[in-house]
């Protein structure tokens, strides 16, 4: 029986084919398969552009067991929520008076007053160069005898950091009354410029130059209430 040229062409491309995938199934399946499954690259590519596609889900299944193990949030959403490995929000909804965070963390008084505040490490370290200055008890004139009290540099900077309010800082500080006055004249004066009034509380002019340099800083955040 005669064999036509066109039944010929078939066989030959079915040998073809079966000798391809006999010899080399992996090239032969990275040739049909679809390329973004070989390329991770390219696969990014193609969830952009296929967002539901299901032919892609062992990989979005891998990605959210790859944030599982590891929360480093991106640069375009810094702010990891606090016990949450997954939340991550981007700074300008850090503060703005919704709650982002499933803790609303946030929104925390604390965390909005040291994101405006200067760093805690550099307040401890400028007390101490106050104390370094003008006498180891200089931080008794500002807070008077509850100075002690209050601790080391590091914890003052740490309240002066998250509290919003001279307030809230005598509160969470235990300040008596009358030290707690004492701090916000001080404050008050130092807003208002008011070196005589500094000067009657025993503050010298370059005590009250770094005092000012100093609690400027606070001024500016609203810690004046």
């Amino acid at each position: 029986m005669a064999i036509s040229s066109k039944s010929l062409s078939v066989v030959f491309l079915l040998g073809f084919l079966l000798t391809a995938v006999i010899s080399s199934p992996m090239s032969f399946a990275g040739r049909f398969h679809h390329p973004s499954a070989l390329n991770p690259h390219l696969l990014g590519n193609y969830l952009a552009e296929s967002p539901n596609n299901d032919y892609d889900m062992p990989y979005r299944l891998m990605q959210q067991w790859k944030r599982k193990i590891d929360p480093a949030c991106p640069a375009t959403e810094p702010f990891l929520c606090p016990g949450s490995p997954t939340k991550c929000i981007s700074l300008g909804f850090v503060c703005d008076g919704s709650n982002d965070c499933p803790s609303g963390y946030d929104e925390n008084k604390a965390v909005c007053s040291a994101a405006k505040r200067p760093p805690v490490k550099e307040t401890a370290t400028f007390l101490n160069s106050l104390m370094k200055s003008h006498g180891a008890d200089f931080l008794q004139k500002i807070f008077g005898n509850d100075a002690a009290n209050l601790g080391e540099t590091t914890r003052i900077a740490v309240l002066l950091s998250e509290s919003p309010t001279i307030d809230d800082f005598a509160a969470s500080g235990k300040l008596k009354p009358e030290n707690a006055e004492r701090f916000r004249n001080i404050v008050v004066a130092t807003e208002k410029g008011n070196s005589g009034e500094l000067r009657a509380m025993g503050f010298s002019d370059s005590e009250m130059a770094d005092i000012k340099f100093f609690l400027d800083k606070l001024i500016a955040t609203g810690f004046v209430n």
